[in-house]
């Protein structure tokens, strides 16, 4: 049997049309589309997309907002129960029942924030949105959906539990 050859496969063909998925999460400084509904963001935002690349979550000062990718219509917005200085990241768990909104806030009595934290919730909007501060924005689900885990905090979803690792030290 020959040696497969090292050529770079060819581009995916896209269907006139369409647009091709971006391969990876990025950031977008404004975008504003007046007259309707349509995909509509202000300011400052993180964005990732859903695994069939259907819809766009994004995080903004706004709250985390569920787009529809083919039509650019708001499907579904999830309130922040807080003032956002700087989303950093919004993250979607693997089955798609969870997101994590990581994001510098702002409390009453700062002018400036000290440390990111995250905002946990339901994908669909149910329930409450809970809210943990100085968590870092570096978070990840676990490839079962079981399990959140930041630097310092680990939350367990089947249980609704969640308790604060110790960070390691180097010397």
């Amino acid at each position: 049997m020959p040696p497969e050859s090292c050529e770079r496969s060819p581009e995916p063909i896209v269907p006139p049309g369409q647009t091709p998925l971006p391969t990876v999460e990025g950031e977008l400084t404004l975008l504003d589309v007046r007259g309707d509904d349509r995909l509509s963001i202000n300011g400052y935002v993180t964005f990732t997309w859903s695994t069939d690349g259907e819809r766009l979550i994004s995080g903004s000062n706004d709250g985390v907002l569920i787009w529809n990718a083919a039509t650019g219509v708001l499907e579904r917005r999830i309130p922040i129960p807080a003032r956002i200085e700087s989303p950093v990241r919004v993250v979607l768990s693997p089955d798609e029942k969870w997101l994590a909104f990581a994001a510098y806030m702002l409390r009453e009595d700062q002018s400036r924030p000290e440390a990111p934290g995250i905002f946990l919730m339901r994908s669909d909007g149910e329930g409450e949105v809970r809210r943990f501060e100085k968590t870092g924005y570096d978070i990840s689900f676990s490839s079962d959906s079981r399990r959140l885990a930041s630097y310092v905090h680990i939350w367990d979803l089947v249980s609704g539990t969640d308790r604060e690792v110790k960070p390691p030290k180097f010397e």
